[in-house]
């Protein structure tokens, strides 16, 4: 049994060991699709931080009672954030453990492979941890090219578990050894990203404006879209066949395209722009 002088942070640590099994409950979804583990820090201003996570109390005791700060990946990573709704993905880099001493401790429990969502909000930062395991690389994508899914998934969690995260009892709050920066700190390269990104996107648009989409031909491309046939569309918009088949031939031709499929693959690709500029 461990003694309570062990750890600093012990009343933090009852707080996330009694707040496990209702964590475990809710993360159970993930599990079944190979996600392990998952942690839930939300950090304030001061250094303090609330830890969650399903399970794992070997892990947790030690990282209450061993990680002095953030250390450098997670550290750094959270300078990169900015406030709003929109996360940083951090994915860990797989010789992370030999360079970071909290990674280290990640690899030491089994809880690796695996990505973070970090958030940044007016009070705190929330640093949302998703893991495989040590024996499971990411080979398929599942965290990578599910970056969507994570983010839902944390909003559900945060729903479920707003009661744990909304403490108002200071005693279940861990406070960092070392203090550190918690502010945004621009990075030069993000922002140059950025700032080409918008300014493609706007091109983009602008060239999809030249087009000169009618409101009735992007009706007629959306039900193509949906599987309708011409004489469907024509039905469904009260217009004749003939009408159909020529804004589809316009729409080819303006586009570039020889074949209905493409119309269909444009759709696709630009209905961002056309929501811009239509909805």
């Amino acid at each position: 049994m461990r003694r309570s002088a062990e750890i600093k942070n012990q009343s933090s640590f009852q707080f996330s060991m009694s707040s496990s099994a209702k964590v475990e409950e809710i993360c159970s979804p993930l599990s079944n699709i190979g996600i392990n583990c998952f942690r839930y820090m939300r950090l304030y201003k001061d250094c303090s931080y609330l830890l969650l996570m399903n399970g794992f109390s070997d892990f947790l005791y030690d990282s209450l009672k061993n990680m002095d700060d953030l250390g450098n990946i997670w550290g750094t990573s959270i300078g990169h954030v900015k406030n709003g709704f929109e996360p940083f993905f951090l994915h860990w880099p797989q010789d992370g453990f030999l360079k970071d001493v909290n990674m280290r401790l990640f690899h030491k429990h089994q809880v690796w492979n695996g990505a973070s969502l970090i958030y940044r909000y007016e009070n705190y930062i929330d640093i949302v941890s998703f893991a495989l395991g040590l024996s499971y690389e990411d080979n398929c994508g599942l965290l990578i090219n599910n970056r969507d899914f994570l983010k839902t998934f944390t909003n559900y969690f945060r729903e479920k578990a707003s009661d744990l995260l909304e403490t108002r009892d200071r005693s279940n709050i861990a406070v960092f050894k070392n203090k550190f920066d918690t502010n945004y700190k621009p990075n030069i390269m993000l922002e140059k990203a950025k700032n080409f990104e918008l300014k493609l996107k706007t091109q983009q648009t602008q060239r999809f404006k030249d087009l000169n989409i009618s409101p009735r031909e992007l009706q007629c491309l959306e039900l193509l879209s949906h599987g309708k046939t011409a004489k469907e569309i024509a039905q469904n918009i009260q217009i004749s066949h003939r009408t159909v088949e020529s804004y589809l031939a316009n729409l080819k031709t303006r586009i570039n395209c020889n074949y209905k499929s493409e119309l269909i693959e444009f759709f696709f690709k630009n209905q961002h722009k056309m929501e811009q500029q239509y909805y």
